[in-house]
């Protein structure tokens, strides 16, 4: 049998799980608490196996804190929060903190049968509305991040300007103090980074994207303030 303790701030909603469990073979009420520290109490007196957990049930902790806390206290203990407002950001620190479900309160009795079940299993569950925007979170960052890989160094600006400008490999390493190979490996990588099979199609895709155009800015910067005697 599996005891199950419920920490929730409000009657109707704890009510409404209390019933789902009186129908499931195998779940047995271990307790229903309505503050922090009567859960704490009911956890160190009576073993359970299973936490229906308000997010809301301490108000001074955030999610993450009040999961951390209660994982380092208990860390054979199986939580299921329950959330009023969820996020898909606050997912990763979640799971860190050691969450095993990440469940919505307008969730059906059924999903949530399922979310009991799928925890005690061993595995993790997230709420199948969620579900799919964490798909999407995922995809974007995925995106974002393939663009900042892609995103070009100072030094790689400074380089692809002065090959825009027909700087030799020499003249390269000579106006910005670096050796003959540290360009030649520079420019490597930005045929790599800018897909492009050579030279002058680094110089196409430069004026195209216009990556140079920090390397200009900076040196016009320094110009105008030696013409102005402040250097």
């Amino acid at each position: 049998m599996v005891k199950i303790t419920i920490a929730e701030t409000q009657p109707v909603f704890a009510e409404g799980i209390i019933k789902m469990l009186s129908h499931s073979a195998g779940l047995h009420l271990n307790r229903l608490t309505t503050s922090y520290p009567e859960l704490l109490q009911t956890l160190k007196t009576n073993a359970t196996d299973l936490l229906l957990l308000d997010a809301e049930l301490n108000t001074t902790l955030t999610e993450e804190r009040l999961i951390c806390q209660i994982k380092k206290e208990f860390p054979r203990l199986k939580i299921v929060l329950f959330s009023k407002n969820l996020s898909v950001g606050f997912l990763p620190r979640l799971r860190r903190a050691g969450l095993e479900a990440y469940l919505s309160k307008n969730i059906t009795c059924q999903e949530l049968k399922k979310a009991i079940f799928t925890v005690l299993g061993g595995s993790g569950y997230l709420q199948e509305s969620l579900s799919v925007a964490l798909n999407s979170f995922n995809a974007e960052i995925d995106s974002i991040s393939k663009i900042e890989d892609r995103r070009l160094t100072k030094r790689e600006q400074q380089i692809l300007g002065l090959i825009v400008e027909e700087y030799t490999n020499q003249e390269i390493a000579e106006e910005l103090f670096i050796s003959i190979p540290t360009v030649e490996t520079h420019r490597k990588n930005l045929i790599l980074k800018m897909g492009v099979r050579n030279t002058a199609g680094l110089v196409r895709e430069a004026i195209l994207r216009r990556c140079y155009l920090g390397f200009f800015m900076e040196n016009h910067e320094k110009n105008k303030t030696m013409v102005f005697g402040e250097e």
